[in-house]
């Protein structure tokens, strides 16, 4: 990945921690992402859906731990769980240490599609 990045002078977006519902210490989080410090430029760390780097409080702490240039919102995760104006709260907050990417994609939740004409998402409102 890495080698790509160098070679192809290519973005990319990626989690920092493993899936799944283990959480990682935020010591052993901040390691790991200072190893692609050479990349930051290159790199947008994007937030998980369960286990680490789920919490804001723990994503602003490691944002700021590690002077992140590049920080991806998955929306429809965040909406999901914390409401439109949380969300914009947070993106304000992450705005103010680097720069932010959004992923936006189709996410099912109670049956409806959080970007369909039901959305829970309001793109205008949040971007």
């Amino acid at each position: 990945m890495l080698e790509l990045i160098e070679k192809y002078d290519i973005n990319l977006t990626i989690h920092p921690s493993n899936s799944g519902p283990e959480e990682t210490p935020d010591n052993v989080l901040i390691e790991h992402i200072k190893t692609f410090k050479k990349y930051y430029n290159n790199i947008y760390f994007e937030n998980a859906f369960e286990g680490s780097f789920v919490h804001r409080t723990q994503i602003l702490r490691i944002i700021k731990a590690t002077k992140l240039s590049n920080f991806c919102i998955d929306l429809s995760h965040s909406v999901c769980h914390h409401g439109t104006e949380d969300t914009i709260h947070f993106i304000k907050e992450v705005q103010k240490h680097c720069n932010t990417y959004f992923h936006v994609n189709d996410y099912k939740m109670d049956d409806s599609d959080v970007l369909n004409k039901n959305s829970n998402i309001n793109l205008e409102k949040v971007l």
